[in-house]
């Protein structure tokens, strides 16, 4: 049988990278950091859709308002948020039950020393992408996208940004950006519009 010896420092070091991976998944859930709302009007006949905004006025329209307004309004508002939301959902589903599974196998006493090493090397992995993520979607956004979603993983960076068209500027922008904080090599990043449906 093969001992592996971890220092001190290392155990430590992992210990950090574990509590941060939680504190922002804790901190999302508790917090909406993706800003998904999850109230649920009491009386959902009288509300309007998600992702919709509707004003409403004494009765007189504003200046060039039409019938037209409201709906254009709606449509424009909505168009990219409901995509966007189910995406974040998923994936933070998803990344939960891995992490709740990573942390049976470290804290079973039934796997091997090699397989408990193996499990906090792939949740320190997913801790660090989570973080690149955010920050990469953050940025994004003050770029001047409407919104993004970012997937980092060992061999590909995916960037989803809410836009109708991107220049060449633009795209290059992006992919020197992504290429930039994650270290990724531009061939391997791919970059997806989401258009207004």
């Amino acid at each position: 049988m093969r001992s592996i010896i971890i220092k001190k420092r290392t155990i430590t070091r992992l210990t950090a990278l574990v509590v941060a991976g939680l504190t922002i998944i804790c901190l999302n859930w508790r917090f909406d950091l993706f800003e998904i709302n999850h109230t649920v009007p009491e009386n959902r006949n009288n509300c309007p859709a998600a992702g919709t905004v509707k004003f409403e006025t004494a009765g007189k329209p504003l200046p060039g308002e039409n019938e037209n307004s409201e709906a254009k309004v709606e449509k424009h508002a909505g168009a990219y948020s409901d995509f966007f939301v189910e995406y974040r959902l998923e994936r933070e589903q998803i990344r939960g039950q891995q992490v709740e599974w990573l942390r049976e196998v470290i804290n079973s006493s039934n796997v091997t020393a090699e397989t408990r090493q193996k499990a906090q090397e792939q949740l320190l992995t997913i801790s660090k992408n989570m973080t690149e993520e955010i920050d990469l979607v953050n940025m994004l956004k003050a770029k001047g996208f409407r919104d993004a979603l970012v997937r980092v993983t060992e061999s590909t960076v995916t960037v989803i940004v809410a836009a109708d068209s991107l220049t060449e500027k633009e795209t290059k922008d992006v992919r020197e950006l992504v290429s930039m904080e994650t270290g990724m090599n531009q061939q391997n990043i791919v970059i997806i519009i989401k258009r207004e449906t």
